[in-house]
């Protein structure tokens, strides 16, 4: 189970051709926990999201920032008719050439428009066109040659937040969606709609842990072993260390959110007992372990997953103690298996009233997902990605007080195009 991975946006051809990638799909199989798109909210209803890029050019371990701007480096770029080598340092030079980026750049130009300007916020700078932004991250050397330049998805903007639906709401598959201020919704669809949500499940977790530690039942400090019984697949880092090494409560929840590591919620779940979680999220039953929806997806346990999906609430706890004496399988055997019904269904309603109890908690303040933290007194974030499945929980306070809690989840047996759905979820929408 993981929060969602790399979107790859410039790809070579067989003939070494580079070109700017729209098809990238969800389900490549490639966990990406750490890179996260980019979200922002001006005034009142003002959305920024980018999903994760591509390195263009190669860092170098140490260089200057220095003049010519970055911002008039920009500028040239998208609107110049050609781009001299001395622009660019060997490094960048030697992984793309300057014919292969302006390609790069015509291709964004005739889908999003013309050049408008570039702003710089939080260390990233925009590249406004007429119908989108795309936000890119740029390194100058200390001869005013560029040595780095990433982009991520274009954010497309939209007039109003209804225009914004309209796309949502063309997607294919299953598609849900919820924005709430101070608890009020502002728009909402399908918000009551149980779908799939990944590791979004991990919300419900932290719930029931937290729960328990504010009873006084556990502490922080409290120090749990790890054992092979809760050993998942990644993502995260726990699968790979020795059963008996010991981390405290507090570790194990931080991991648990910030890394999505599965071990680690598996853990949580053996400590709270799986009768707590399923009292904060009671439409969740059984509620599975990430070890017991990745054997269930095992193509070998197809037999023993349909009778899951039919059985009753108590054919469904027995058929979990047999799957409690099966192996894990490899990750390449359930990566491409689309399967609804060993998952977790939660709503976006649900995800919203889930995290707001938990928002203040540090551990899930480690990662702030899509959000720029810099510009929020608060940020909280989960979210949740398998093959067909992608959900982001977002919950964010202003410094005004104000607070929103921003939810997407999307379902298709086919798979998914983060390209697509990124660019809606996070649209500009300035009312």
């Amino acid at each position: 189970m993981r929060d969602f991975p790399r979107l790859t946006l410039v790809e070579r051809d067989r003939s070494g051709r580079i070109f700017f990638n729209e098809r990238a799909s969800l389900a490549s199989g490639k966990d990406h926990a750490h890179a996260f798109p980019s979200l922002r909210w001006r005034g009142v209803r003002r959305i920024f999201v980018a999903a994760t890029g591509l390195w263009w050019g190669l860092q170098p371990a140490s260089a200057e920032q220095t003049a010519p701007s970055p911002q008039h480096f920009l500028q040239k770029v998208f609107t110049a008719k050609d781009y001299p080598d001395t622009w660019f340092a060997p490094v960048f030079l030697s992984k793309v050439s300057p014919t292969e980026l302006h390609d790069v750049i015509d291709q964004l130009k005739k889908k999003y428009g013309s050049f408008e300007g570039v702003e710089l916020s939080s260390g990233r700078y925009y590249v406004h066109l007429a119908d989108a932004m795309v936000p890119i991250e740029i390194g100058v050397d200390a001869n005013g040659r560029v040595f780095d330049l990433r982009a991520k998805t274009p954010i497309r903007k939209y007039a109003d937040f209804d225009a914004a639906l309209t796309s949502l709401s063309d997607l294919p598959g299953d598609v849900s969606m919820l924005v709430l201020q101070n608890g009020r919704e502002r728009t909402s669809l399908k918000p009551d709609t149980a779908l799939a949500v990944g590791s979004a499940y991990k919300i419900a977790v932290m719930n029931a842990l937290v729960d328990q530690v504010k009873s006084g039942k556990r502490s922080w400090a409290q120090v749990i072993a790890l054992t092979d019984d809760n050993r998942a697949l990644p993502t995260g880092i726990l699968q790979n260390w020795p059963a008996g090494m010991q981390l405290t409560l507090e570790s194990l929840a931080g991991l648990m959110i910030s890394l999505s590591d599965n071990t680690a919620a598996d853990t949580l779940i053996h400590v709270v007992g799986r009768d707590a979680v399923e009292a904060v999220a009671p439409t969740v039953r059984p509620f599975l372990t990430s070890r017991e929806a990745m054997i269930l997806k095992a193509p070998a346990n197809t037999a023993l997953r349909e009778r899951y999906a039919e059985g009753d609430l108590a054919t469904r706890r027995q058929i979990l103690a047999e799957v409690d004496t099966l192996p894990l399988p490899t990750a390449a055997e359930i990566v491409h298996v689309y399967s609804p019904n060993a998952e977790w269904r939660l709503s976006v309603r649900q995800l919203c009233d889930l995290i707001a109890p938990v928002a203040d908690q540090p551990a899930m303040q480690i990662n702030p997902g899509v959000a720029i933290a810099e510009q929020w007194a608060r940020v909280s974030f989960k979210g949740g990605g398998d093959f067909g499945v992608v959900n982001l929980t977002t919950e964010l306070t202003a410094d005004d007080g104000t607070t929103w809690c921003a939810a997407v989840t999307w379902n298709n047996p086919k798979g998914l195009r983060e390209d697509v759905l990124f660019p809606i979820y996070g649209a500009r929408c300035s009312c």
